[in-house]
């Protein structure tokens, strides 16, 4: 009887502690996903403040990034997405409009 209680509640302990395991898990790829996004961004804000151009996708841990220069007036931008997300950056042009 004692090696009965004492299984069933080892089962019920594993049972818990499972799906807490995978949704941190989940949790951890997609805040890995999140400071990729973050940090293609800074690279490709870096290449524009250097005048050159933005690549046009990016591969970091199994995952490709499609990434695409934005310009609006006097003002340019970074969009990368992974299917999932994109994240959209705003970036103030340092140019003076021609008069």
């Amino acid at each position: 009887m004692e090696s009965l209680l004492s299984f069933f509640i080892l089962t019920v302990c594993i049972s818990l502690y499972l799906p807490l395991v995978a949704g941190l898990l989940l949790t951890v790829k997609e805040e890995k996903k999140a400071v990729d996004r973050a940090r293609i961004c800074y690279e490709q804000s870096q290449k524009i403040s250097l005048g050159q151009s933005v690549d046009d996708s990016w591969q970091t841990g199994g995952v490709t990034y499609q990434i695409h220069s934005i310009e609006k007036e006097h003002k340019k931008g970074i969009q990368i997405n992974d299917g999932d997300q994109q994240l959209v950056i705003e970036i103030l042009s340092s140019k003076v409009p021609e008069p």
